[in-house]
């Protein structure tokens, strides 16, 4: 087995956080850009897009992550703003794997839901902003 170099394994490192910053850009944009009453296609495609990546994605912990989350109920593909939180849950899902700080889901939240679900009765952002630190905080506990 040949031995990699400083200069390789820092490339690599550099790689990996560009691959995995480039990959949140493309997920977070997908699901700004998601339909509000999005057609059983769309639905699907997301689950396929997030099966794909689990098969070639070249992080190992980031890749099963993709499968967990494709088969979890964390993943709510009905509505813009469902996929938006779910995308924004999963990612401190992986930031948790990861030992990397959490993602605040009320910014993504806020700031880029439908302009229906910008209009939903007060106190729903917060409301799923809890939500999502009680899934977080399961989380947690389960890897301890």
């Amino acid at each position: 087995m040949l031995s990699q170099s400083k200069e390789q394994k820092e490339l690599m490192l550099k790689e990996k956080a560009e691959i995995g910053r480039s990959t949140w850009h493309l997920l977070h944009g997908i699901a700004r850009r998601y339909p509000d009453s999005p057609t059983r296609q769309e639905k699907q495609a997301v689950r396929d897009l997030l099966g794909s990546l689990h098969i070639i994605y070249p992080c190992k912990p980031c890749a099963s992550a993709f499968s967990l989350f494709k088969n979890s109920p964390i993943l709510d593909t009905t509505s813009r703003s469902s996929l938006i939180f779910s995308m924004c849950t999963f990612h401190n899902f992986v930031n948790i794997k990861l030992n990397k700080p959490l993602t605040d889901c009320s910014v993504y939240t806020a700031a880029q839901m439908s302009p229906l679900a910008r209009s939903s009765p007060p106190g729903i952002i917060k409301r799923l902003h809890d939500a999502a630190l009680s899934i977080i905080q399961n989380i947690k506990m389960s890897y301890r």
